[in-house]
């Protein structure tokens, strides 16, 4: 749980970023009691405003995003008055990229004993 003190937090310490994943999803656990956290994504590393910029506040909000395509980031996340939550859920996955991974992959698929 993503429980802070009362000081600003890094929510991301890499800033703006890819996770080196074909597809990322953030999705909104929970919040209480804190500002900051806004969303946003980017075509560019250099690029000056966001093409995506949004807060994620109700439980179950989701952001999927094409990490090969966008760069992303998340603002600091303050407490609004004593001790603040923001629960995330962070999913990253990819897909076979290669010739060779999709020829494993089928080749794996098709050996003898295996799950169906």
């Amino acid at each position: 749980m993503g429980k802070f003190k009362p000081h600003r937090r890094k929510a991301a310490p890499d800033g703006r970023h890819r996770d080196g994943h074909w597809f990322i999803a953030m999705h909104l656990i929970g919040i209480s009691a804190s500002s900051g956290g806004v969303s946003r994504a980017y075509e560019a590393p250099e690029q000056a405003g966001p093409v995506f910029s949004d807060r994620l506040s109700e439980p179950g909000d989701t952001l999927i995003i094409d990490d090969r395509r966008v760069l992303h980031e998340v603002s600091p996340v303050s407490p609004a008055g004593g001790e603040g939550v923001r629960d995330m859920l962070l999913i990253d996955f990819r897909c076979p990229v290669t010739d060779r991974e999709i020829r494993d992959v089928l080749v794996a698929s098709s050996l003898p004993g295996r799950l169906s």
